[in-house]
């Protein structure tokens, strides 16, 4: 955490235990995920694997919270399962290939798409959608770490039977490499 040049971090969920409430690097707000305010705007807010435990009753409530605790021109970046390659959750036990055709029987009320995110955060007024490079391994080398790239191409190959089956079928010791779990890095417009 020392590595990321920050002013103020801070955390938002309902229930906070007490080593964390403690910890000088970390600000935390123990309140609801789903309406939640903050007195301060931010320039970045980060959401990693939270939105598919919501019902999706909920996303346009948590999703409203998340961009009026922004600045204008803020970031916000969005990490889930997608549920075209998933499940991904404690299913991922009976089904370990990412085929697509196992409903999800664990913790996850919700996977989506890039495609269904897309449209909730386009509804809520954010802009200007980008993603990662969606090979896991390779997407850590220092060149991809900040190659980013447009979503398009992406909600086509969702769109695409053919496409989905070629993806799924790109296995390394019997598990699919490119999942595409959704990575969303999206923008609350200037004005």
């Amino acid at each position: 955490m020392s590595d990321i040049k920050h002013k103020d971090l801070v955390g938002v969920d309902i229930f906070i235990p007490k080593n964390l409430k403690e910890t000088k690097k970390i600000r935390f707000i123990s309140s609801s995920i789903i309406n939640f305010k903050t007195k301060k705007k931010f320039d970045v807010a980060f959401s990693d694997n939270v939105i598919e435990h919501l019902s999706v009753l909920d996303y346009n409530d948590h999703l409203t919270s998340i961009y009026n605790s922004l600045k204008p021109g803020g970031i916000f970046i969005l990490i889930m399962p997608n549920r075209l390659f998933g499940p991904s959750d404690i299913t991922r036990i009976i089904d370990n290939s990412s085929t697509g055709q196992t409903s999800a029987k664990g913790g996850h009320l919700n996977e989506s798409t890039y495609t269904e995110m897309i449209n909730w955060l386009t509804k809520v007024g954010f802009i200007n959608f980008k993603t990662v490079f969606p090979i896991p391994y390779i997407k850590h080398f220092s060149f991809f770490r900040s190659f980013r790239i447009k979503t398009n191409w992406i909600k086509k190959i969702e769109k695409n039977n053919l496409m989905l089956k070629l993806f799924r079928s790109l296995k390394y010791k019997g598990r699919c490499q490119i999942r595409f779990t959704i990575t969303l890095i999206c923008q609350k417009p200037v004005n």
